[in-house]
Parts: structure tokens; sequence; C-alpha cells
């Protein structure tokens, strides 16, 4: 796992906007690309399903492919939305694949009933820290994306 920065060498508040700006389009540009071979990941399960005889996919999956029919099931429903996807990818640069991935979910929080919100503010308190614990995640991979392209120093501030 990634360490993340935890010390930033004294700069002027000019130089670390410059930093702060550029890493944040690099961000942007690798969740862009991850949606993107996620998409082409789910293009090409598709096409291989056309090609199998019913029922044989998922064999075909587990025997071929280094991931799990779950994750082949949602780079094939990212695929099959790709357009509602894309759209909101340009409203959101840095949309994460997991929010793409919940974009197609159709289920809605429950509203509170009676007038008692607890269950509601529990479920929300859920909801917000495991979206916490998927942007943590999503940063790990973005850094591991970002050495793994050689990107190790970006103005100054060390990605490792």
């Amino acid at each position: 796992m990634l360490k993340k920065p935890t010390a930033i060498p004294l700069s002027t508040l000019p130089q670390l906007a410059t930093t702060a700006n550029t890493c944040h389009q690099h961000f942007e540009r690798l969740a862009s690309d991850a949606l993107d071979f996620a998409y082409r990941a789910g293009k090409a399960l598709q096409d291989a399903k056309r090609m199998l005889p019913h029922g044989g996919f998922e064999v075909w999956v587990q025997e071929n492919v280094s991931f799990s029919p779950r994750t082949a099931r949602s780079y094939m429903r990212i695929a099959s939305n790709w357009s509602t996807i894309r759209a909101k990818r340009d409203l959101n640069p840095s949309l994460s694949l997991r929010d793409a991935i919940g974009l197609l979910t159709t289920s809605k929080p429950q509203e509170p009933q009676n007038g008692n919100a607890l269950p509601f503010c529990l479920s929300t308190r859920a909801t917000l820290r495991a979206r916490e614990a998927r942007m943590d995640a999503d940063f790990e991979a973005a850094m591991r994306h970002a050495e793994s392209i050689g990107i190790a120093d970006i103005d100054g501030v060390t990605i490792a």
C-alpha cells in the first residue's frame, strides 16, 4: 500500500496552489482512464458472451480472466450504460468506477418514517463512511497507477 504524503516542504502559496492543481488534474485523468478501461473491458466481455453458448459465459470468465464474474458483470453494465456514465463524467471528471456503478443502481436511501429520523441518520452515516473508504481506495489505486506509469514526483510532491 502506498503511503500518502505526510510532509510537504515549505513553499510559497502560489507554489502550493500549482502543486494542488497539478495533482488534481492528474487524479482526474487517472479516474477518467479507469472508466475508459472498464468500458473497453465490458465491451470485450459482451463480445465474448455473444460468442459462447448459453450458460457458458460465467465458466469462461472463471477460466480465462483474472477477475471475478461479479467484476465482469460490473464492466458489462458500464459498457451497456456508457452514454449515461459518460454524461455524468463530463459533469464530474473525477467520477470513480464505484460511483459510476452506483449511478446504475436504482435503490434510494430510506427516508425517515413516522418522525423517527434515527434509522435514516445511521444509514446516512454508514453511507458516508463507506464513501470515505471508497475514496481512500480510489486514491490508493490512482497512486499505484501513477507510480506504474512513471509519475513518481509531481511538482516537488513525492508520490511514493
